[in-house]
């Protein structure tokens, strides 16, 4: 079997717009020709104002995240979008 996988992540975080720290949860699923392969990953991770580093060993890589709900000078962030760049090693 082979073809799309799936991706998930939840997590927790500790800070305000400027720093923080946090621990966050990844779900993969990714199909091969002997069945489908499912890893879970839990790590820390540190930002400061607009991105951040994962600490791990594992899925070592840096964010950006950017705000869809709320700006923290009128409204807490309650909602945003994270872009990774990171690589899995086994």
């Amino acid at each position: 079997m082979t073809g799309p996988g799936t991706f998930g992540e939840d997590g927790v975080i500790d800070g305000s717009c400027a720093s923080g720290s946090g621990e966050v949860n990844f779900s993969f699923t990714i199909p091969t020709a002997a069945g489908a392969q499912k890893f879970r990953l839990m790590f820390p991770f540190v930002y400061g104002p607009g991105g951040g580093t994962a600490r791990t060993d594992t899925f070592p890589g840096v964010f950006v995240f950017f705000p869809k709900k709320g700006d923290c000078i009128n409204a807490p962030i309650t909602e945003f979008e994270v872009h990774r760049s990171a690589i899995l090693l086994s």
